[in-house]
């Protein structure tokens, strides 16, 4: 049984940048090596495309609307943190973006390193501008800190790369897996890096890393459905407002970006790399995962937004360890839910009743073949705030279909099957009418056994009137 934890988490970086999920440039080696020697889910999915909400199901094991941090500037509630369960066997360790709450150790991490301004760190208690700071770097724009080239979105910054943002936690969590070698202790720890959110701004030399003209477009690029609901349609207008989507700016983007994910894999590596030197790799769970994804273009929009796209949807979910069968795939749908209970059952921490997650350790075990499975065969998605007000949307993910509920809009529903890049909306068809129904009728008795008041409002709907 493994006895650390090592959880990388990213924000904003889709599944398909990585190799292991299919991108063809070398964007990241590091997790495609560790890729290799442990599981990789294929359809694994965030709760909701936003920060603080998709971090709280992570470390609750909850869906927002159990959770309740239904959007960005609300904090979750110290004692759902996960990080309790493994407190009085581990040394917890929570360092970089944070999202939840002022306070850490009152969510159960014992050590932390304080990143970014905002509600949950002040400006005083920021610990990479601190740095800076020290070290005399203009901290203008931080804390991507752009230079000139800066436009439209993306750009090179003025920060050299070993100072960038994730490198800053790097070193301090090499040296943290130093001191637990030297000590013997038993760890959780997390590296929560800030890459590769929006803006896309890469230090050198990953700013040109990837040449712009080598970049290959992913299908959904540029193109629009017009069976759209209206919420897709105002997003996008908004998006293509604010920035020039043409071809050639997209693959600029896509080139800045695909370097900040190169930079991701780059501390991870290191981190992966400290782990073998210091003799801990067999005895460590490693985990790399994002919070969500990034729309970058596909169907005509930007970052993150109302609804359940693929590309903001899917997050890469990478596991490796002791306890995890090497080149093993999953294809099974899974949530970021599922990381809490998946890690304490890894770790012999107890898991509580009623969480939303299930331990995927079934999947994972090296004694088997052929993975198992577990009992649940959809998992389901939130959305529910949007500029402030009420949003209710909903959703279901099968390994074929993905069903979306929105109570002021159109219906979605796609046929993966037949459209992996979600292209063709098909609820109104009649082909899909029996599918429709049995999805809906199924995502209403999921959001009722967990009490989710919009359960309510989708049964009405169901009962032979749609």
């Amino acid at each position: 049984m493994a006895q650390n934890v090592l959880l990388y988490i990213a924000d904003s970086m889709r599944a398909d940048a990585l190799g292991c999920y299919g991108q063809a440039l070398s964007v990241t080696p590091n997790i495609d090596r560790v890729a290799e020697r442990g599981c990789v889910f294929d359809a694994a999915y965030t709760t909701v495309a936003q920060c603080a909400p998709a971090r709280a199901s992570l470390l609750s094991g909850l869906y927002p609307s159990r959770h309740h941090v239904p959007a960005n500037g609300i904090h979750l509630a110290p004692h759902l943190s996960a990080a309790h369960r493994f407190s009085g066997s581990h040394t917890t360790a929570w360092y970089g973006h944070w999202h939840l709450g002022p306070e850490r150790d009152r969510y159960g991490f014992a050590e932390n390193v304080y990143v970014r301004g905002g509600t949950d760190c002040p400006v005083a208690e920021d610990e990479y501008r601190r740095f800076l700071t020290e070290r005399g770097r203009d901290v203008d724009r931080f804390p991507y800190c752009p230079d000139e080239s800066f436009a439209n979105g993306a750009g090179r910054s003025r920060l050299p790369a070993d100072e960038y943002f994730g490198s800053f936690l790097a070193d301090r969590a090499e040296s943290a897996l130093e001191r637990y070698a030297a000590d013997g202790r038993r760890f959780f720890l997390a590296v929560s890096d800030f890459l590769p959110h929006f803006a896309f701004v890469a230090p050198a030399p990953y700013d040109t890393m990837f040449d712009p003209t080598d970049i290959e477009l992913p299908v959904a690029c540029g193109t629009e459905y017009e069976n759209g609901p209206a919420s897709y349609h105002a997003w996008r207008e908004k998006k293509n407002k604010q920035f020039k989507l043409s071809e050639n700016e997209l693959r600029r983007m896509w080139a800045h970006y695909l370097g900040m994910c190169r930079l991701v894999d780059h501390n991870f590596g290191r981190l992966v790399a400290a782990l073998d030197r210091l003799g801990l790799a067999d005895s460590t769970t490693v985990v790399f995962l994002s919070d969500h994804g990034e729309m970058l273009g596909a169907h005509g929009l930007l970052h993150k937004g109302p609804g359940f796209y693929r590309e903001q949807m899917r997050i890469p979910f990478v596991f490796a360890g002791p306890d995890v069968a090497p080149s093993r795939r999953v294809g099974q749908p899974v949530s970021i839910v599922d990381t809490f209970p998946t890690l304490a059952g890894l770790s012999g921490v107890p898991v509580p009743d009623g969480l939303d997650g299930h331990s995927l350790a079934p999947l994972l075990d090296p004694d088997t073949e052929a993975p198992a499975s577990i009992d649940r065969d959809a998992v389901i998605a939130e959305y529910h705030t949007q500029s402030g007000d009420p949003y209710p949307l909903r959703a279901i993910f099968t390994d074929r279909y993905k069903y979306h509920w929105a109570q002021w809009d159109h219906e979605e529903l796609f046929d993966l099957g037949r459209d992996p890049e979600e292209l063709q909306n098909v609820a109104d068809e009649n082909e899909y009418a029996s599918t429709k129904h049995d999805l809906k009728s199924r995502l209403a008795d999921e959001l009722h056994r967990r009490s989710d008041p919009v359960a309510s409002l989708i049964a009405r709907t169901y009962s032979g009137n749609s």
